[in-house]
């Protein structure tokens, strides 16, 4: 598992690109329905989808803190994403572009302030995981804001499609 500091770092890291990939592409382009994702979604989209899973982890931090089962538990358990992302991205698709970015930039920062408060002794605390006692919070976060083989790195499962979108839009 990454310390806090790997964490921070990655989920930083990530943050960065998306916004050197948007810069410069027009508003009304970033809102351009089905041009990410095997033409699904649109970039606005796509950073309403990272900002969830943000939300997500700053939602499972209070639950956990709170003494509570962290509610991502039972979407996971259920095999649930796909049916979560279909529905946020839905949701969050009226919301204006602008007000879309800046969700974006301060949810990020606010995770990165909580993670940056779950170092020391809550890092490897147990998640409340009945499927996985052993699962710590900073494993379960890591699965939250990434996958198994990439904790905290939600962000490069998406490049790769923004690149692709940005890359002919691009100033230069």
């Amino acid at each position: 598992m990454l310390s806090p500091g790997e964490a921070i770092d990655t989920i930083a890291r990530g943050h960065r690109e998306v916004h050197a990939l948007l810069a410069g592409i027009s508003l009304e382009e970033l809102d351009e329905p089905a041009t990410i994702g095997g033409g699904e979604w649109s970039a606005k989209d796509l950073v309403g989808h990272i900002t969830t899973w943000e939300e997500i982890a700053l939602a499972t931090v209070e639950e956990w803190r709170a003494g509570e089962d962290p509610a991502i538990l039972q979407t996971f358990a259920a095999d649930g994403t796909d049916e979560l992302n279909a529905d946020e991205v839905a949701r969050k698709s009226g919301t204006p572009l602008e007000e879309q970015l800046a969700r974006f930039d301060d949810v990020h920062r606010e995770l990165l302030e909580v993670l940056r408060s779950l170092a020391g002794a809550e890092w490897a605390a147990p998640a409340r995981d009945d499927r996985d006692p052993a699962r710590t919070i900073a494993s379960l976060l890591g699965g939250v804001l990434g996958t198994d083989e990439r904790p905290f790195d939600h962000i490069s499962a998406h490049l790769r499609d923004l690149r692709a979108f940005s890359a002919p839009r691009a100033p230069g």
